[in-house]
């Protein structure tokens, strides 16, 4: 069975998380992109491939301003499928505009998000 959202594949050929490291570009002004940057913990909705899932960005800087590239780290709600060097897109929900777009270069091991709250995620117990 097939529906929204869902890849297909070789078994094994697809990484399924909710924790990456990715490499993040903010769009300027100019670009359509914001006028302010964002700050480390931000969260709003990552759009890749056929889904899409509201994430906290994790940023190496504590603030990234319009046409600047930083890494982070995203964590999702939900696992979602993942490649490294697949792109994606964070928009504005209130504009619904394209903020910002990035690079997955890491999949990380999944965290547990308690109560819908991805400032309170913790990784699994093995």
């Amino acid at each position: 069975m097939k529906g929204l959202g869902m890849w297909m594949g070789h078994i094994g050929a697809v990484h399924v998380t909710n924790q990456i490291k990715t490499e993040l570009y903010l769009l300027s002004q100019e670009e359509n992109g914001r006028k302010i940057g964002i700050r480390s913990g931000f969260t709003d909705k990552l759009f890749c491939s056929t889904w899409d899932q509201v994430a906290r960005f994790e940023i190496a800087q504590e603030l990234l301003m319009p046409g600047e590239h930083a890494p982070a780290t995203v964590t999702l709600m939900r696992n979602m499928p993942f490649k490294v060097g697949i792109p994606f897109t964070l928009r504005d929900g209130g504009t619904k505009q394209t903020i910002a777009r990035g690079i997955v270069s890491e999949l990380l091991e999944p965290v547990t998000v308690e109560k819908y709250n991805l400032k309170k995620a913790t990784h699994h117990d093995d």
